[in-house]
Order: C-alpha cells, then structure tokens, then sequence
C-alpha cells in the first residue's frame, strides 16, 4: 500500500508541472 503523502506528493508535483506548460505553452 502507497502512504498517502506519497500519492498528493506525485499528484501536486503533476500538477504544478502541468501549470508550468500550460503557462509555457500560452506565454512563449
């Protein structure tokens, strides 16, 4: 079993590179 921390770790470490493209992507 993954601990949770673990788990909102990954997924805000997704998120926040998700964001970083996002603003990449809309400001060249």
């Amino acid at each position: 079993m993954v601990p949770i921390n673990v788990v909102d770790t990954c997924s805000i470490k997704e998120l926040h590179d998700m964001q970083k493209f996002i603003s990449n992507t809309i400001i060249p």
